[in-house]
């Protein structure tokens, strides 16, 4: 569902070597970017200074200095979670990561590097593109380690489906409630500032969506010993159709840079799900608006947020 592009901040030598690589950036297109060293961006930036200004024009380095903005605003870079030591090339330094840090990471060197690691020049913009459906056997576990680089680069998470309960009708944890855990567990300590879920209201079945009261109580136990993030984890019951042609039967993990469909719901009974990134602007800016910024148009029966002390 996701890879990550680690490129030798030297490398990119020509026009044709970033357009290579632009078109495919973002978490919208499911690839991001190492931060690797930590600085890249700038590192990037400072080799520029050595193109040739017959083939770097100011409007090429202006637009590839708009498109590193851009990647920071859509939390594209990422970390490898490695020292990086100026002492020695971008390639001993890469050759240092640790294995697991490694997973789906696509490394590429500047040309002048010689190693037995691909250098710019083998690009083909073709490896660089991720599927957007993953079919498997999802527990609450695997689906957390599956989008956990989404997770823990989006300011806000919404999940959006009418069959999120807290407790099973017999009042013991449900499945949602174990995946909400793994949830605010992967994303403690990350850009991931609130987790806003939206569930149907059903009073009869779970007596504790009664009020925001019993709600809050519930909330409390459901997550108890828990580090939420800064602004806490919001629980809405609402209605199951909006007024702004929303409904809570569409199942919808959505991030403040993309958005993911389920073929069935988290606490679902079927073994096998699928989950689909959707890369279409339009609808994605239509899920942000409805669940990011709550403006979804459902009635709102009964809600709590709890924040960790």
């Amino acid at each position: 569902m996701n890879k990550v592009l680690a490129l030798d901040p030297e490398a990119i030598e020509s026009p044709i070597d970033w357009l290579k690589i632009y078109p495919f950036v973002g978490q919208h297109q499911g690839l991001f970017m190492a931060a690797f060293p930590r600085n890249w961006a700038h590192r990037f930036e400072m080799s520029s200074q050595r193109f040739e200004p017959s083939i770097w024009d100011f409007w090429n380095k202006e637009r590839i200095k708009n498109a590193l903005v851009e990647f920071e605003r859509g939390n594209a870079f990422v970390r490898l979670g490695s020292p990086y030591d100026d002492q020695k090339s971008w390639y001993e330094n890469y050759s240092g990561v640790d294995l697991a840090q490694r997973k789906d990471v696509l490394a590429y060197t500047s040309r002048d590097e010689v190693s037995i690691q691909q250098s710019i020049e083998h690009l083909d913009p073709a490896d660089l593109q991720v599927g957007t459906t993953w079919t498997g056997d999802l527990s609450p576990k695997a689906l957390v380690v599956l989008l956990r680089r989404y997770f823990r680069n989006s300011r806000k998470i919404a999940l959006v489906d009418r069959n999120q309960s807290l407790v099973k009708e017999d009042g013991r944890a449900s499945v949602f409630a174990d995946f909400l855990r793994l949830l605010i567990q992967e994303v403690y300590n990350s850009k991931c500032h609130e987790i806003l879920v939206y569930t149907r209201y059903d009073e009869g079945r779970y007596p504790y969506m009664s009020s925001n009261k019993s709600l809050l109580a519930q909330l409390k136990a459901s997550l108890a010993g828990l580090k939420t993030p800064t602004y806490g984890v919001k629980y809405m019951c609402c209605s199951e159709i909006g007024a702004r042609r929303t409904d809570l039967h569409a199942r919808r993990i959505v991030t403040n840079h993309v958005v993911f469909t389920l073929a069935d719901s988290i606490a679902g009974n079927t073994k096998s799900k699928m989950l689909t990134r959707v890369p279409d602007k339009a609808f994605r800016e239509e899920n942000l608006q409805a669940w990011i910024d709550e403006e979804h148009g459902l009635e709102v029966v009964s809600d709590a947020v709890f924040v960790s002390e």
